[in-house]
């Protein structure tokens, strides 16, 4: 992903406080996806998929 660890920890902790939900659990051997997340998975997969359309159209035109 070409980031840290620490980053990735600290901008999910972010969107964590912002949604005011938990998206996964975490214990010293596994992280493990909670209800929550795997719901609005597809919302999240449609909007990022949404903008790359955004970009690539864009790119297209100029």
């Amino acid at each position: 992903m070409g980031t840290t660890p620490q980053t990735v920890y600290r901008s999910n902790k972010e969107l964590e406080s912002v949604l005011g939900e938990i998206l996964f659990y975490r214990n010293t051997r596994s992280i493990i996806v909670t209800a929550f997340c795997r719901d609005i998975f597809p919302e999240c997969e449609a909007v990022i998929e949404k903008v790359n359309d955004i970009f690539t159209t864009r790119g297209k035109i100029h």
